[in-house]
């Protein structure tokens, strides 16, 4: 059956619907005899979920395989569909070819499902495909070979969802970086934040570019450390973000969520945090499996919270300088619980002479990690402050080669 018969079924709502309803589905084919017509499917838009396929109407607790293809028509050399009464399956077809496959064991009641996860990449946007299943020990057809088929589902991945409320100037790919706004209201949060973004020269590797998140230290902003940080980073093939966190030098660019009272590792800092990882997403070249946090201080507070806020998958590595937690716990300094949450690997560095954030709040977080058998690595700097330089500074060199060989060691770079 050819895709021109097939009714795709659109309802074009705002952003935050369009992401909740995906792409389109339709239903074509029958099942073996016996069966009702019982195979469903949905698919997200590219980054934003996972292809679903399930089923009802299953032998229960049995095998049952699922397969993807890209045509109805024709499997290699194959037509489809393809007639299965010469494996005594009389009624049983198959839709659609196999490219891709999953095994499951269905429920009690016979229900099954499966997925696959649909990557950050905009080449997929408008994508079809093709899905069936096939029920392993199933004798409802032929008990000297018990195979049935279900119905097929037509699958077209959802567009790429536009950031409504993004607003990028200049070119990321200069040294300087280029500035965002983001203002929009996302699930009863107002968010107005300024940033900077950067990305690296040249063809994206496959699967798009590492990226990290840079939080700046209290009273800084996005033109200063991060800045710094980020011509740096980005010559080692990452794209780089940061956003003026509610510890911003100047508070005509505090912006929103939160007040100057709730910086570093509160709750409103963590949420812009995991706003620059949502803009990250949706760039359409950053590999959202190879994603890293760095701050220093203030940001580094909001490194440690966002760390431990982050699903599984969001990061992969972190880093921070001059920071680390402290008990009894006040909302901008993270508490040892917050700590006991962290489950990436993290490399802490620190000065011996910081008298503003003392070292053993650093110390005290590597022994929260390591009880936690977290890959961690302290690195103390003899004779250091609070500061490790600005922008010229050879000292802030060498901190960020130890941050480098840490991304590398687990898989960032």
């Amino acid at each position: 059956m050819s895709l021109s018969r097939i009714v795709l079924l659109v309802v074009l709502c705002s952003p935050s619907s369009l992401m909740a309803q995906g792409g389109w589905s339709a239903y074509y084919g029958l099942p073996c005899p016996g069966t009702s017509r019982d195979l469903r499917g949905w698919t997200p838009h590219p980054g934003y979920g996972l292809l679903s396929l399930w089923a009802e109407n299953r032998a229960a607790k049995q095998p049952v395989l699922a397969f993807l293809g890209v045509s109805d028509r024709r499997w290699g050399r194959v037509p489809l569909p393809l007639d299965l009464s010469p494996l005594g399956l009389k009624g049983c077809r198959l839709y659609t070819g196999i490219q891709l496959t999953q095994e499951a064991i269905s429920r009690k009641d016979g229900t099954v499902e499966m997925r696959w996860v649909v990557p950050n990449d905009p080449s997929l946007a408008l994508a079809k495909l093709f899905g069936q299943m096939l029920g392993l020990n199933d004798p409802r057809v032929n008990h000297r070979f018990p195979l049935t088929t279900t119905s097929a589902v037509a699958l077209t991945i959802g567009t790429v969802v536009p950031f409504t409320g993004l607003r990028i100037s200049g070119n990321p790919t200069k040294a300087t970086g280029a500035y965002w706004r983001y203002k929009s209201v996302d699930n009863n949060v107002a968010y107005d934040m300024l940033g900077k973004l950067w990305k690296p020269t040249g063809t994206a590797p496959k699967g798009g570019f590492p990226a990290v998140i840079i939080s700046h230290g209290g009273h800084g902003h996005v033109d200063a450390y991060t800045t710094a940080i980020a011509q740096r980073m980005v010559k080692w093939g990452l794209v780089c973000i940061g956003a003026n966190m509610t510890h911003v030098a100047d508070l005509r660019q505090l912006g929103a969520p939160g007040g100057r009272s709730q910086r570093g590792g509160h709750p409103n800092d963590v949420l812009r945090a995991r706003k620059c990882w949502e803009i990250l997403k949706s760039l359409g070249y950053v590999n959202m499996t190879k994603v890293a946090a760095h701050g220093t201080s203030a940001g580094g507070f909001l490194t440690i919270a966002f760390a431990a806020a982050a699903t599984r998958g969001e990061l992969r590595v972190a880093s921070h300088t001059a920071s680390g937690i402290y008990d009894p716990s006040a909302p901008i300094v993270p508490s040892r619980a917050t700590a006991a949450k962290i489950r990436i690997p993290y490399i802490a560095q620190h000065g011996d002479k910081d008298t503003k954030v003392p070292l053993s709040w650093d110390q005290e977080f590597i022994k929260v990690l390591t009880a936690n058998k977290v890959p961690n690595r302290i690195r103390v700097w003899p004779g250091r402050g609070h500061g490790f330089g600005g922008g010229g500074s050879p000292i802030l060199d060498k901190v960020l080669e130890e941050v480098r060989l840490w991304y590398k060691k687990y898989g960032l770079l």
